[in-house]
């Protein structure tokens, strides 16, 4: 099985992550001490090394199966903060919500640094990304107990 790794932005972080590191990286970005609002956890090969005009560069491929979990900051003050969670298969892609309602309310906020209108029941909170994410850590799929649906039905059209 292909080995996995969290990245934040260009940078790698730990290989074969287990949930602990996924708990260190998620409260690295609520307590501000890791400046990037995101990360990804995906296959090693997802980044191709290389050289251009003499330069070390690095290129995302993002094939096969990966998530990236970002916070979200939601614009009204009142609402507290969540998580954005998408799962990528290829084309495919699923967000995860905390009910499989198809009508919940959109949300107005900011997501890895710019604006996102998404369904309210997917900004969802820490422990739900954890529990979804765990099993990708030794599975590399989506988590069956939780609710993802599907990327296309998460954005608000028109």
């Amino acid at each position: 099985m292909e080995e996995i790794v969290i990245r934040h932005g260009c940078s790698e972080g730990p290989r074969s992550p287990t949930l602990a590191d996924v708990e260190r990286a998620l409260a690295g970005i609520e307590s501000g001490r890791d400046p990037r609002p995101e990360f990804s956890i995906e296959y090693v090969s997802n980044w191709r090394h290389g050289v251009e005009n003499g330069r070390p560069v690095t290129h995302m491929v993002l094939g096969g199966r990966y998530v990236t979990v970002a916070r979200f900051y939601p614009d009204d003050e009142a609402e507290p903060g969540g998580w954005f969670v998408l799962f990528r298969e290829d084309d495919d892609g699923f967000a995860l919500a905390r009910d499989g309602r198809p009508d919940a309310p959109f949300v107005e906020g900011c997501c890895c640094g710019g604006p996102l209108t998404v369904r309210r029941n997917c900004v969802v909170p820490a422990a739900l990304v954890l529990s979804a994410v765990g099993p990708y850590l030794s599975r590399r799929e989506r988590c069956e107990a939780s609710s993802w649906l599907p990327e296309s039905e998460v954005y608000r059209h028109g």
